[in-house]
Order: C-alpha cells, then sequence, then structure tokens
C-alpha cells in the first residue's frame, strides 16, 4: 500500500489540500504510480468533482489504464476545495497563487489591507500599500505566505470593482479572539480596560485569563485603566521578538 502527500489541480479555482478526514482510492499498476487521473466521491475512476468536500483520489498507472483489477486503496486525507474564501484558502500550500474575487475591503493599515467574506465568515490580509475606502469590492490575486505567524497574501494584484456598503463588525470579547472561531482577517469590535500602555501597543483585558494586545498605529494611546471599545481587525504581529495574538486598531472609543 502506498502512502503519499499530493495537492492537485482540478479546475479553475479549485484545488485539493489536506484534512484529516477522509480515504483515497489509487488506482494501481504493478509499477509505481505516474500522475493523478482524476478526483471521484462515487468509487468510480474517471468522474470528477464539482463541489467542495471530501473526495477519493483516483491516479493514472504507467500503462494508461485508470481502473484496473489492481486498484487498490490508500488512506490519503484530501479535501476537495471547488469554492475559495479567505478561511479556506489558509488550509492551501504556501507559494501558491489564488485569486479572490469580489470582496469587500474591511480595513487599511500601512502596510497591508484585509478582505473579507460577505457572510462575515471570513477574511485575510493583504500585504500591498493601498488606499482605500473600506467596501469598495475587490477582486485580488496573491501569493500565499505567512508573515509573522499570520497567512496573508503577498506581492498581489488588485481589481477595484464597485463601492458598496462598508463591512459591519462582529462583536466579541477579547477571549474569543484565542478561543472558538478564528476571527483572523474579521473586522470586530471589542471592548475591555487598558493595561500595560506602551508606544506601539497595549493590552486589553476584559478580566479574563488573556488579554489581547492592541496596536493603535496612528490611534492615540488610551490611559493604563481606561475602559475602551475597539474596532479593528484580529490577527498575528511580531511585538518585541514575539509572534502574537494581536487587533489591528481602525478606532476606538471612550464611553463616559
Amino acid at each position: 500500500m502506498h502512502r503519499f502527500a499530493i495537492v492537485i489541480p482540478i479546475v479553475a479555482a479549485a484545488l485539493v489540500v489536506v484534512s484529516p478526514a477522509v480515504y483515497a482510492q489509487e488506482c494501481l499498476s504493478s509499477t509505481a504510480v505516474s500522475e493523478v487521473f482524476s478526483i471521484q466521491d462515487t468509487g468510480i475512476c474517471g468522474s470528477s468533482a464539482s463541489a467542495s468536500g471530501d473526495f477519493r483520489v483516483a491516479t493514472m498507472p504507467p500503462n494508461g489504464d485508470p481502473c484496473n483489477e489492481t486498484t487498490e486503496t490508500a488512506a490519503l486525507p484530501i479535501q476537495i476545495d471547488t469554492v475559495w474564501s479567505p478561511g479556506s484558502i489558509r488550509r492551501h500550500p504556501q507559494g501558491q497563487q489564488v485569486t479572490l474575487p469580489d470582496l469587500p475591503l474591511s480595513a487599511v493599515f500601512g502596510d497591508r489591507f484585509y478582505i473579507e467574506a460577505a457572510d462575515r465568515s471570513s477574511g485575510i490580509g493583504v500585504i500591498d500599500h493601498l488606499g482605500g475606502t473600506p467596501g469598495w469590492h475587490l477582486t485580488v490575486t496573491g501569493t500565499l505566505a505567512t508573515v509573522d505567524g499570520e497567512v496573508v497574501l503577498t506581492d498581489p494584484a488588485v481589481e477595484v470593482g464597485a463601492l458598496g456598503v462598508p463591512p459591519v463588525p462582529l462583536t466579541m470579547r477579547p477571549y474569543a479572539a484565542f478561543h472558538g472561531a478564528d476571527p483572523t482577517g474579521l473586522l470586530v469590535r471589542t471592548f475591555g480596560s487598558a493595561t500595560q500602555v506602551q508606544d506601539a501597543w497595549f493590552l486589553l483585558s476584559d478580566g479574563g485569563k488573556e488579554t489581547l494586545t492592541a496596536l493603535p498605529e496612528s490611534l492615540p494611546a488610551p490611559i493604563p485603566g481606561e475602559f475602551v471599545i475597539l474596532q479593528g481587525v484580529p490577527g498575528m504581529a511580531n511585538i518585541d521578538g514575539q509572534i502574537t495574538r494581536v487587533i489591528r486598531l481602525t478606532a476606538q472609543e471612550y464611553p463616559q
């Protein structure tokens, strides 16, 4: 039985990525398998995937017969991703070029900007100096990379579409940045008390065990102990040599 890791382009905007869920079918001959033949979900060699989900893979043996009596089944965890989103592409291989079409711009910072899904299910950062107003719909083609612990798109080509309504932030506690669904790349609204205020960052606490590191960017830093309501995008950053979960701020309020 052969076991191997594999990444398989299927059609435009479709890719197999690692997922610990399913089995794969290998159509083998007595000699080594050459290349992938097709993706299937029925066990019939030659059928192809038309939707996202977990599938099996059929491979083309050197004799050219995609399905013969020597077909074996081997464990190969794969997943077909036919509809790319900011969340799903984070599972794709580093260095892969992807395109995310017609997504709203949610936030702009000095070295990057963020786009997110229309349903606010996921977002992603794009390393580029972009001037723009949140709400513009962008089609972004870029290369997947990890920068300071955060999966982002680099070397982007950006197409600007229509101006729409700016994304509405999701409200969450600082605790949620560390537990549950990953909010990385999404515009959020959070709150708590400012502690350990430094020149470039401060900690936000809601009384729980975890504190979220806030990066004010160009906003004024709060007074230590002050209660603040923050709007921004969670992600990762290198803070004093340590990779840290952060929120990059776009706005802050000081309720009376």
